[in-house]
């Protein structure tokens, strides 16, 4: 096992022109933190997580919110909230993540009720997959369907449009990308000091 060690650090040594084993370590660890910061930063803006705030026809309104994955997808840990309306009679209603919520298109998601007897379709003016913090609702695409479980075809289907409303997703902060930066210059420091010490020791 030490010879391996010893076998991969001569051959370190080697491809990155340092003569001196010593100056070697401080690099792999410049190398360490550059990798840990880099992944950290990547890691920490994977997901997009939007707030959804919005404004039915009816005067009550839309909380809550949802995660668009990597891989562009609906994350399954939504929540969002409808107010009651007494007028027209629909009811308050929480949607979770149980079975139901997909999205058919980049600036679409649906979320149904839990026996399938209701729905609500929210439509974005821009694509969900880049964070921005204000992607405008489409009133006339984005519904909530209640009482029936063929919404909103159905003819008589109780169904209520947004009139207004957004979502924000935090863009990336100056400080993550700053965080990369670092840690690929400060690799790249760590490369020249070695290079410089060797040229030194072999003088």
């Amino acid at each position: 096992m030490f010879n391996s060690i010893r076998f991969v650090q001569s051959l370190l040594c080697r491809v990155m022109g340092i003569k001196d084993v010593k100056t070697l370590k401080p690099l792999l660890a410049g190398a360490a933190v550059a990798a840990a910061l880099t992944l950290g930063a990547g890691a920490a803006s994977a997901d997009t997580k939007w707030t959804v705030n919005g404004t039915f026809d009816d005067g009550t309104t839309l909380t809550g919110h949802f995660d668009i994955n990597q891989y562009n997808f609906l994350a399954h840990n939504w929540d969002l909230f409808t107010q009651e309306d007494g007028q027209q009679g629909f009811v308050s209603h929480e949607y979770l993540p149980d079975i139901n919520g997909f999205d058919p298109a980049l600036n679409v998601v649906q979320f149904v009720f839990s026996d399938y007897f209701g729905e609500m379709q929210l439509t974005f003016l821009h694509n969900l997959n880049v964070a921005s913090n204000n992607n405008p609702i489409i009133g006339e695409a984005s519904w909530e369907c209640q009482f029936s479980y063929a919404c909103p075809d159905s003819p008589g289907d109780p169904t209520r449009y947004l009139v207004s409303g957004f979502a924000s997703a935090s863009v990336p902060e100056p400080a993550t990308w700053g965080m990369m930066l670092l840690g690929v210059f400060g690799a790249g420091a760590l490369v020249r000091r070695a290079r410089r010490t060797a040229a030194v020791a072999t003088a």
